[in-house]
Protein backbone atom coordinates (compact mmCIF):
# COMPACT_ATOMS: atom_id res chain seq x y z
CA UNK A 1 0.00 0.00 0.00
CA UNK A 2 2.35 2.66 -1.30
CA UNK A 3 -0.31 5.38 -1.22
CA UNK A 4 -0.41 5.43 2.58
CA UNK A 5 3.38 5.69 2.70
CA UNK A 6 3.63 8.63 0.28
CA UNK A 7 0.91 10.48 2.19
CA UNK A 8 2.73 9.88 5.50
CA UNK A 9 6.04 11.07 4.05
CA UNK A 10 4.44 14.27 2.72
CA UNK A 11 2.71 14.93 6.04
CA UNK A 12 5.90 14.24 8.02
CA UNK A 13 7.62 17.02 6.07
CA UNK A 14 4.66 19.43 6.34
CA UNK A 15 4.37 19.77 2.57
CA UNK A 16 1.11 20.58 0.79
CA UNK A 17 -0.02 18.32 -2.05
CA UNK A 18 0.35 21.19 -4.51
CA UNK A 19 4.06 21.63 -3.78
CA UNK A 20 4.81 17.91 -4.08
CA UNK A 21 2.82 17.58 -7.28
CA UNK A 22 4.69 20.53 -8.83
CA UNK A 23 8.02 18.95 -7.89
CA UNK A 24 6.93 15.71 -9.54
CA UNK A 25 5.62 17.48 -12.62
CA UNK A 26 2.06 16.22 -12.27
CA UNK A 27 -1.24 17.89 -11.47
CA UNK A 28 -2.44 18.19 -7.89
CA UNK A 29 -5.48 16.14 -8.89
CA UNK A 30 -3.27 13.29 -10.11
CA UNK A 31 -1.15 13.44 -6.96
CA UNK A 32 -4.24 13.38 -4.76
CA UNK A 33 -5.45 10.30 -6.61
CA UNK A 34 -2.07 8.62 -6.02
CA UNK A 35 -2.35 9.28 -2.28
CA UNK A 36 -5.83 7.79 -2.22
CA UNK A 37 -4.83 4.76 -4.29
CA UNK A 38 -7.18 5.71 -7.13
CA UNK A 39 -6.12 5.00 -10.69
CA UNK A 40 -6.72 7.90 -13.10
Amino acid sequence: MYFKRIKDLRADHDLPQKRVSEALGISQTKYSALERGVQL
